[in-house]
C-alpha cells in the first residue's frame, strides 16, 4: 500500500475497472486496455508551462493521481494520492536532417511508448510526450491505461489542459468549471440494487444457448498466441450517411441503434439464426448525477446486446423494438459483465466480440479546444488514436459527416477473407433502402457463401 501520509482517499472499483484490473494481472493480456492519443500542434510552445500545466491538471482531478491496489486487501481498491510527480518526456528532433527521418523518429517514440506498460499499483497513470520537430511544430502524445478514464474524458482533459496552459502564459486563473469528483459516481454505484439488475439480465438472456461467434482460423488460436493487428474499414458517403440519418429521424431511433440492428442481422445471416448476441460498450453515465457529463473517470461498461427477429418483422419494426429494449436496459448498465455472464445459460461463452460506438469526434474536440480562448495559440492536425482491448474482434463505429465503421481483428485468430466478406455484407446492408426492403432480402446469402460460412460457424462451435 502507498505511504499513508500521501493518501487522500480510498474507494472501490467500478465493474469495468474490476474487469480491466483482472486482464492487467493476466500475463497473456497484461498489455490490454492501453490508450494513446496523439496530435500535431502548429504554433510556438513553451515547455516549462507545458509541464506546470500537466501538474495542475493532475492536482485538479483525483483519478489522475490514483493507483489500484489488489494485494493484501479483501477486494481491490483505488487509492487517490495527495501528490504525484508528473510523467513527462520531451525530445527535440529539429536538428535531424530530413523530414522523413524526423517523422520516423516520432513514429518510433510513439511505438516505444506503447510498449511501456503501466504498473497500476505504483505508476503515474497518465503520461505526456512532446516531440519538437520545428520552431512551431510539435507532436503531442497522451497515454494512459483505460482503467482510469474513457474516451469521452480525453476531449475534456485536453481542453482543460490547453486552458490551464493559456492561463499560465497570461498570468491569470484558469477559466474552468468546478470539478465533480469521480467518487460521486462510486457512491451512486454503491446504492444500486444488484438483485434487481441481475433479475433483468436473467430475463433478457433467457433461452439463449447458441452463441454467434465469428468463425476463426483452423488453428483456433486465442489472443494468448499473440496479436497481429488487422483492420477493415467501411466509409459511407455523405449521401448514404444522410439517408440513414433521415431514416432514424423519422423513426425516433438513434444511428447507433440502426447500425447495431444491422450488425445483428449480419451475424444472424452468417450463423443461420434469427437470435444473436454480441457485446455492446455503453457510456454508463447516469443522467441523474448532476454534472456527470463533465466528470473524469471510467464510466463505460460492456453488456449483452440481443437482436431477435420475429416472424414477418421488417427492418423498421425490428429497429424500433431494439431501441425500446436499449432504453429498458439503461437502468441496469452498471452491472458487471462477469455477473451478467454468471446468470446467462452460456456463461463466459455469451459472446466473443464487442461493438463500440464513438459519437464524440476526438479530432474536432481537440481542434475546438485549441481554437478557444482569447487568442488561438495553435492549430491542430494529424489526430491519431490507439487502443488495445482484450477482444480479438471489435466493431468500431464513429459518426461525423460520414458514417465510418472499422472492423479491428487479430490476424492470428481470424481469416482476412472472412472478415472482408462480413464487412462487405454490412456495407451492402447499410446502403440499401432499409425503409422498404424485407429482412429476408437483407439476410439472403449466395448459395456457396452460405454453405461455407455456416460450415465454418458450425465447426467452430463444435470445437468449443
Amino acid at each position: 500500500m502507498a505511504a499513508k501520509a500521501n493518501i487522500e482517499d480510498i474507494y472501490p472499483l467500478t465493474p469495468m475497472q474490476e474487469g480491466m484490473l483482472f486482464y492487467s494481472l493476466n500475463r497473456d493480456t497484461a498489455g490490454a486496455y492501453f490508450e494513446q492519443v496523439s496530435y500535431r500542434l502548429h504554433g510556438e510552445l513553451d515547455i516549462e508551462p507545458v509541464k506546470k500545466s500537466l501538474k495542475a491538471l493532475m492536482q485538479r482531478h483525483d483519478i489522475l493521481r490514483t493507483v489500484f491496489i489488489h494485494e493484501k486487501v479483501k477486494r481491490p481498491v483505488q487509492v487517490v494520492m495527495k501528490e504525484r510527480k508528473i510523467d513527462f518526456t520531451y525530445e527535440d528532433v529539429g536538428s535531424v536532417k530530413t523530414k522523413a527521418e524526423r517523422e520516423a523518429r516520432v513514429k518510433e517514440i510513439k511505438e516505444q511508448d506503447r510498449q511501456r506498460p503501466f504498473v497500476l499499483s505504483k505508476d503515474v497513470l497518465i503520461r505526456v510526450t512532446v516531440v519538437k520537430l520545428a520552431r512551431d511544430e510539435y507532436e503531442f502524445t497522451w497515454s494512459h491505461p483505460h482503467i482510469i478514464m474513457d474516451g469521452w474524458c480525453m476531449g475534456i482533459i485536453i481542453g482543460e489542459y490547453l486552458e490551464i496552459y493559456r492561463s499560465f502564459l497570461e498570468n491569470r486563473p484558469p477559466d474552468l468549471a468546478p470539478v465533480k469528483p469521480f467518487k460521486s459516481y462510486i457512491q451512486w454505484l454503491g446504492k444500486r440494487d444488484i438483485r434487481e439488475s441481475l433479475a433483468y439480465w436473467t430475463s433478457y438472456l433467457e433461452d439463449y444457448n447458441a452463441p454467434a461467434f465469428i468463425p476463426r482460423l483452423e488453428t483456433r488460436t486465442s489472443g494468448g498466441g499473440g496479436f497481429d493487428r488487422q483492420r477493415v474499414t467501411i466509409l459511407l458517403t455523405t449521401e448514404q450517411t444522410s439517408a440513414l440519418n433521415n431514416l432514424v429521424g423519422k423513426n425516433s431511433v438513434t444511428i447507433n441503434t440502426l447500425v447495431q440492428t444491422a450488425w445483428g442481422l449480419v451475424l444472424g445471416k452468417y450463423k443461420g439464426e434469427r437470435d444473436v448476441i454480441f457485446g455492446a460498450v455503453v457510456s454508463g453515465r447516469p443522467a441523474e448525477i448532476k454534472g456527470v457529463e463533465r466528470m473524469i473517470g471510467l464510466f463505460l461498461n460492456t453488456v449483452p446486446m440481443r437482436i431477435r427477429v420475429r416472424e414477418r418483422e421488417n427492418f423498421i419494426e425490428l429497429m424500433r423494438r431494439v431501441q425500446q429494449e436499449i432504453l429498458a436496459s439503461e437502468p441496469y448498465h452498471y452491472c458487471s459483465l462477469a455477473s451478467i455472464q454468471a446468470v446467462s445459460p452460456m456463461k463466459r461463452d455469451l459472446f466473443d466480440h464487442i461493438f463500440v460506438s464513438q459519437n464524440f469526434p476526438i479530432s474536432e474536440k481537440i481542434a475546438g479546444a485549441a481554437a478557444q480562448g482569447r487568442s488561438q495559440l495553435f492549430q491542430v492536425s494529424g489526430v491519431e488514436t490507439f487502443e488495445y482491448t482484450s477482444y480479438d474482434f471489435v466493431v468500431h463505429v464513429s459518426y461525423d459527416r460520414q458514417l465510418s465503421l472499422r472492423l479491428d481483428y487479430n490476424g492470428r485468430v481470424y481469416e482476412k477473407e472472412i472478415i472482408e466478406g462480413i464487412a462487405r455484407s454490412l456495407e451492402q446492408m447499410l446502403t440499401q433502402d432499409l425503409g422498404k426492403i424485407e429482412i429476408k432480402e437483407l439476410c439472403r446469402l449466395d448459395g456457396e457463401k452460405k454453405r461455407r460460412m455456416l460450415e465454418e460457424f458450425n465447426e467452430d462451435l463444435e470445437d468449443e
